[in-house]
């Protein structure tokens, strides 16, 4: 996720609870910190108690683009225990509006899940890979919404800056059921972006889909009325759902039925620079056997490079990850940390410069990469982990 804008603070039974929101494009991720009031001088204090699905915009023409400017605002009432929350907007006309929500602080909603876009499109991934499954789902859906499977695409932020969208690669190599307004799907969407339809549908507002997958040949059925078929890799990968800008998908029922395996994540060195507070690397490319100027990086055909007081740091989940570095004769050493622990290093003019470690504790963890000595070019992060309990 994007860096954020902190605000409001909450006090609740002596705990300080902190809501940031992302300013990516899509400002409908937020996180949650708390810390005990008599600790919250304490930066070690603070720990990250609740994130994603905290606050979304609903389909709303004064809410067309979510929340727009800052975060929201807000005050728990105490007779009530409702949290009321003011929050600014923008119509699709491009009127600012002001808006307000509440519903109670201390109970979640049960009835699914919600996923939205706005300006820019959306993606998200199950941490668990499948190779067999069924699935069967009830929503209801806005725009255009892609219940994908096979993800194999490189997650991450297109640039390192504020309005920030999920990259290309993010949004490709998949296979799906495409969701529409008026219609159903399949669809296979390929590494330069291609998308094929292999079956469709026409049908109003579709709400409920059946997807069988066995040995990579896949059968829909959208509201009972069959799609069609097709053939897809039959390795375990990754399901998720990619969503078209201004749409939204809203699911009551997501029944997934299979054997998990672990699962796999590429993420670009963008997210690293995030993840860092990194100002976005030059626009030019640069080789492996450049001069770099200090204290900045550069971008490479596959990812970055640079030399001085730079970093690249990946906020992941996962028990096992790789660093990705290219091996090239003029670059120097990296130096790799893990949860603010030094774990090693990597010569990268010798042969064996990825560094890897597993047996890690599953949860979240931070993976930080600098220069040592020299330059370092780095292109990417994998993680891994068993997979979770859907």
């Amino acid at each position: 996720p994007c860096p954020c804008e902190y605000h409001p603070v909450d006090l609740i039974d002596g705990v300080c609870y902190a809501h940031a929101t992302s300013v990516a494009m899509n400002r409908d991720y937020q996180f949650v910190f708390a810390a005990p009031l008599e600790r919250a001088h304490d930066p070690n204090a603070w720990k990250l108690v609740a994130d994603g699905s905290v606050w979304h915009s609903r389909p709303l023409p004064e809410e067309h683009e979510g929340i727009w400017g800052q975060t929201y605002n807000g005050f728990i009432e105490p007779d009530t225990g409702r949290y009321v929350v003011m929050f600014p907007s923008r119509t699709a006309d491009d009127f600012g509006t002001i808006n307000i929500a509440a519903r109670p602080w201390d109970r979640p909603y049960s009835d699914g899940f919600t996923i939205a876009s706005h300006k820019g499109p959306s993606v998200t991934r199950i941490r668990a890979a499948y190779a067999d499954f069924t699935l069967d789902a009830v929503f209801t859906v806005l725009g255009q919404v892609d219940l994908a499977f096979a993800c194999r695409g490189v997650l991450g932020a297109n640039d390192s800056v504020s309005d920030s969208v999920p990259c290309d690669a993010s949004m490709r190599e998949y296979a799906a059921v495409r969701l529409t307004e008026t219609g159903c799907s399949l669809i296979t969407v390929d590494a330069d972006g291609k998308t094929v339809v292999h079956a469709s549908l026409e049908t109003a507002a579709p709400a409920s889909v059946h997807v069988e997958c066995r040995n990579g040949h896949v059968r829909a059925v959208c509201g009972g009325e069959t799609v069609g078929e097709m053939v897809v890799d039959a390795a375990p990968a990754q399901l998720g759902l990619v969503l078209a800008p201004y749409s939204s998908f809203t699911c009551t029922r997501f029944e997934l039925e299979g054997e998990p395996f672990r699962w796999t994540e590429r993420w670009n060195t963008i997210e690293g620079l995030l993840g860092a507070g990194q100002q976005h690397p030059s626009k030019e490319l640069t080789t492996l056997e450049a001069t770099y100027e200090p204290d900045c990086w550069h971008r490479t055909a596959d990812g970055v490079a640079g030399m001085g007081k730079i970093a690249l740091k990946w906020n992941v989940v996962c028990d096992a990850f790789t660093v990705h570095a290219p091996r090239a004769a003029g670059l120097g050493e990296m130096g790799i940390w893990l949860d603010g622990f030094f774990v090693g290093s990597r010569i990268l003019s010798q042969e064996r410069s990825a560094f890897t470690m597993t047996g890690l504790e599953y949860g979240r963890h931070a993976i930080r990469v600098e220069p040592l000595r020299g330059c370092i070019a780095v292109s990417g992060l994998t993680v891994s982990g068993a997979p979770e309990n859907l």
